[in-house]
């Protein structure tokens, strides 16, 4: 458990990245993760809810993406440690639902 002050101080570093990503340079956010993530609960049903809304809002950024490889996608392996990461990486864009079924799914997950 965080106390009051570790509270204030994360609440106050996810603001300023928050407000990184709103800056007119600002970077661009590209997030791809499994399904899995959605699904495995952590800090109760009510908190879960509260960050599928969030990445929905999240989504909506111009500078965001954000891409969910669903339970169904199979993996890749490769030898050579660099090409591998970029071939892997390439290859989860490729498999992650798009924009709008990303959206779907997590709105889905987020109401249960």
């Amino acid at each position: 458990m965080l106390s009051d002050e570790d509270a204030e101080q994360a609440v106050a570093i996810k603001m300023t990245r928050q407000e990184i990503l709103d800056r007119p340079d600002g970077p661009r956010l590209w997030a791809v993760f499994h399904e899995s993530v959605l699904c495995c609960e952590v800090g109760g049903p009510a908190l879960m809810r509260n960050q599928c809304k969030h990445l929905l809002k999240m989504r909506q950024h111009p500078r965001v993406v954000i891409q969910v490889v669903p339970n169904t996608a199979r993996y890749i392996r490769e030898q050579a440690e660099v090409a591998r990461y970029a071939l892997t990486f390439d290859y989860l864009r490729a498999t992650a639902l798009a924009d709008d079924k990303t959206a779907g799914l997590i709105g889905a997950i987020g109401n249960d």
